[in-house]
């Protein structure tokens, strides 16, 4: 019988810690890509079968297969590399408790679905990781660009305002200059008044 999708998560998986469990950010866009339904529909299509024992899911089927052409592994590598690594064991959807499929079980699923098959939906998924990979550079280059012209606005504003107060202090001491001589000039014209009255009288 056809199982397309995995049980998910057990509740030993959810004892292990978030951060342990963090897909890399391009494998958790591939683990996005993957649940859309177009994935699943050359299976339906081709192996929907309604009687027998349910098989390895789908949808880990395809991970696993992405990480062995993504990695150039072979079957047993594969598997041992997948058993070892907790992320890639919740990115396939296989739970820490749970045994990953055999290498001869992998290969046997392989020669069952064709090779044409995992070639084709590779292709697509590699081609959406590219466009991915350069929107995400695309928008990394304009928040940097965005940071540097804030920097040098920043920096420009900076300079700015330590010409304003530069000005504004030079102002206030001349200010203070131009007081204090008519300070003086006041004080001598009153002395000056002061030495004329005698010789008046």
């Amino acid at each position: 019988m056809l199982q397309l999708k995995s049980k998910g998560p057990d509740l030993w998986d959810t004892i292990i810690p978030e951060e342990a469990r963090a897909l890399p950010e391009d494998l958790a866009h591939v683990d996005e890509l993957l649940r859309d339904e177009r994935f699943m529909e050359p299976f339906v299509r081709r192996f929907d079968e309604k009687t027998g024992r349910r098989g390895l899911p789908v949808a880990t089927y395809l991970r696993l297969m992405y990480l062995r052409r993504k990695n150039r592994l072979g079957y047993e590598a594969l598997v041992d590399a997948v058993s070892a690594s907790i992320p890639w064991r919740s990115f396939c959807g296989i739970g820490c408790q749970d045994r990953v499929p055999s290498p001869s079980t992998l290969a046997g699923l392989t020669q069952k679905y064709g090779e044409e098959t995992l070639v084709e939906l590779h292709g697509l998924v590699s081609e959406d990781l590219r466009e991915w990979k350069i929107l995400r550079r695309r928008k990394a280059d304009a928040g940097a660009a965005r940071s540097a012209r804030r920097v040098q606005s920043d920096g420009l504003g900076r300079r700015l305002l330590s010409l304003v107060r530069r000005t504004m202090d030079q102002a206030r001491r001349l200010a203070a200059r131009i007081k204090n001589l008519r300070s003086r000039r006041k004080v001598q014209m009153t002395l000056d008044l002061a030495d004329e009255e005698p010789r008046r009288g």
